[in-house]
């Protein structure tokens, strides 16, 4: 039981006796309270609190618990503390701890203190340094890795770009360079072919105007120009096939090939045989492939013609692997390797020549008296690069 005096003075019973209690002779407390670091948690899990010794790193939450000795009215206590380089100002709270979210690496201080129930500040901090330390990918040598693996990797894809730009540009500048090659081929074959028979025909026809001709010699005369009539139209049948994109392919060389030999042939005596491969797979050819693997069967047709007083020649055409195999043989009187003539040794030389440009072998056999094997190879593009 318990009241209170016109004095003020409060008065208590207990068990022992009366006891009172003068409110008016408390004095005020003039004594700080000292503050201590208790606890730290990082996700809320306590770690120890070792001078030196890092917190663990990427902290979610950390929190720091003091301890505040002031027993006088402990209520009343007030903490202020402050993260330097996180906190602008002092935080004050009637609580006992300090509360922080993710925290970035790095070096901190966290400044405390605290006050009495009557307001009396502790001049003297309590100070708490620790690190956080970053994960391996923050740290300088993952970053000075991802620089270097950025800049090699930047580095690379230019060389790369600028490597397939030029390759286009290189591929562009062939295929002009090819472009302009087709056309001093076709201009130089319509001078040098077209261009001498059709000066042919007309001095034999100026002949024809000029003096009067006997019957018979006319005749002559009108068979040598429808000859030559046919070979010019068979030749610019050849431009013509050459340079269409859509004879672009071996099936297409084989044909023309098959049927300009038998052509020339049957107007000839000596009796044509073709051996052909059943299936000719669909290769690319070029323009001036086509046009120097026409040109030198095209020799060799008008040398066996020409020369070797064969009964019969045969042509064989196949494929062996990436190569495409052209043979040309007759049974005639043949001739030594060391022939003099010179339609003989320039006509092989040309054609040597042709099969050379086109990366390809060009051999011949012949004997006197045992015919010729004249033989191609020509690499051609394999079935996966079609």
């Amino acid at each position: 039981m318990a009241w209170k005096d016109g004095n003020g003075v409060l008065w208590f019973t207990t068990q022992q006796g009366v006891l009172a209690l003068d409110a008016n002779a408390l004095g005020s407390d003039p004594r700080p309270p000292p503050i201590f670091v208790d606890t730290v948690l990082v996700n809320d899990q306590t770690v120890p609190v070792d001078a030196g010794k890092p917190l663990p790193p990427m902290p979610r939450k950390l929190e720091v618990r003091f301890a505040v000795l002031s027993y006088a009215a402990p209520e009343t206590v007030r903490l202020r503390y402050r993260l330097e380089g996180v906190d602008s100002e002092w935080i004050e709270t009637t609580g006992r701890s300090a509360i922080y979210g993710r925290l970035p690496p790095g070096t901190y201080r966290l400044r405390a203190t605290a006050c009495n129930n009557d307001g009396i500040w502790n001049q003297r901090e309590t100070v708490l340094g620790f690190t956080i330390p970053p994960v391996w990918w923050e740290t300088i040598w993952a970053r000075a890795s991802a620089l270097i693996l950025f800049t090699v990797g930047v580095i690379l894809g230019v060389r790369h770009w600028s490597k397939r730009k030029l390759n286009r540009q290189l591929l562009q500048l062939e295929r002009e360079q090819a472009l302009e090659r087709e056309r001093a081929r076709i201009a130089r074959d319509l001078h040098d072919d077209l261009g001498s028979s059709l000066t042919q025909i007309g001095l034999m026809l100026e002949e024809f105007k000029e003096a009067a001709t006997p019957p018979a010699e006319l005749k002559s005369q009108s068979a040598i120009i429808s000859g030559r009539v046919r070979h010019l139209a068979q030749d610019l049948n050849s431009v013509v096939w050459t340079i269409d994109p859509k004879n672009d392919s071996l099936p297409d060389l084989v044909d023309y090939l098959c049927r300009f030999f038998l052509q020339n042939l049957r107007l000839s005596a000596i009796r044509p045989r073709l051996e052909v491969m059943d299936q000719i797979p669909r290769r690319p050819l070029s323009p001036e492939a086509r046009h120097h693997l026409y040109l030198t069967v095209k020799e060799g047709v008008n040398n066996v013609i020409k020369h070797s007083h064969a009964t019969e020649a045969t042509l064989s055409l196949d494929l062996a692997g990436d190569e495409f195999v052209v043979t040309l043989r007759d049974d005639g009187v043949g001739f030594a390797p060391g022939d003099p003539r010179p339609s003989i040794r320039h006509g092989m030389q040309n054609m040597r020549t042709r099969v050379v440009e086109l990366g390809g072998t060009f051999d011949v056999t012949s004997a006197p008296g045992q015919g010729t094997v004249l033989r191609i190879r020509i690499p051609v593009q394999s079935a996966s690069r079609d």
